[in-house]
């Protein structure tokens, strides 16, 4: 389980949802650590393809698991 070994929890916007690996991942924005997108030419925008893809927890243990929307709030 080395990957939880420093797990990061967050809060941020969901920009995609369209994982190619159907692993259920989001790429997400986090607040307070990716700046807020502004525009395509600003130098510290962090393009939405440039985002880290989150994996999605949630209470049905993998049974149905809900993959949120775009522009939801997730923490």
């Amino acid at each position: 389980m080395s990957g939880f070994n420093n797990m990061m929890y967050f809060a941020g916007v969901v920009e995609d949802n369209h994982d190619l690996t159907n692993a259920g991942r989001v790429r997400v924005r986090a607040f307070g650590i990716h700046p807020p997108r502004k525009t395509e030419d600003d130098a510290d925008s962090v393009p939405t393809e440039h985002l880290p893809w989150a994996t999605v927890l949630d209470s049905s243990y993998g049974v149905a698991p809900v993959i949120p929307s775009v522009g939801d709030w997730v923490f």
